[in-house]
């Protein structure tokens, strides 16, 4: 079986990711992909796709994860491509929801399941903005939790982890303000200011945050 390993190089060496691959998968049946830019993930799993990849890994955190997804629903639902699959090693600096999937850190455990065929169907949320569809697999956060994930991704390549989280978090808490929001639930409108709005899949949000 013929894996296509996407991962976050700016996270993870192409070096480091072939030791965590090759000694369980073998090096013929791996094809490494490096992101090259914001959002380039998607790119490079359409481009898997279309050239007949089936099984995906995506390498890194929640946003790679996500946008990995978008790619493989993105052609599921407007190319009618199926059998496509999606898994997941967690190296990135977000990795909210592996804690809710329960998914390990070691390829061992990967190798595993993929042997084993261990697929599941999941539910995922459908957020439309300005007329563009977006899938999102642990959560969407509106308000003070999106203007900390814009601290993180602003923040130097060497400050990583629960460290980047806690400053963005920090920095969030100590300039943003209250927007006013409009929420319609099962019918019923809430008009009014909020600090934060989520709409959860998973169970945690900003490394480890316990939101559901």
């Amino acid at each position: 079986m013929s894996l296509d390993i996407i991962y976050h190089s700016r996270r993870i060496s192409e070096a480091k990711i072939r030791k965590k691959f090759v000694p369980e998968f073998g090096e013929e049946n791996c094809r490494f992909h490096a992101t090259t830019a914001s959002k380039s993930s998607y790119d490079i799993a359409l481009e898997v796709i279309n050239g007949g990849g089936r099984t995906l890994i995506a390498c890194g955190g929640d946003g790679t994860l996500n946008e990995v997804a978008n790619a493989i629903l993105d052609m599921q639902i407007k190319e009618g491509i199926e059998g496509i699959r999606i898994g997941v090693l967690p190296v990135g600096t977000a990795n909210d929801f592996v804690k809710s999937a329960n998914i390990s850190k070691d390829p061992r455990k990967l190798k595993e399941l993929i042997d084993s065929n261990s697929v599941f169907q999941m539910d995922v949320g459908l957020l439309t903005h300005n007329k563009v569809t977006h899938y999102f697999i642990n959560a969407m956060d509106a308000g003070m939790g999106a203007d900390a994930i814009g601290n993180v991704q602003s923040m130097p390549r060497w400050i990583g982890g629960k460290s980047a989280y806690k400053l963005g978090i920090v920095k969030s808490l100590m300039t943003y303000k209250n927007r006013r929001m409009r929420l319609v639930l099962d019918g019923e409108v809430v008009d009014g200011f909020f600090r934060m709005v989520i709409v959860s899949n998973g169970r945690f949000i900003g490394e480890g945050h316990c939101v559901a």
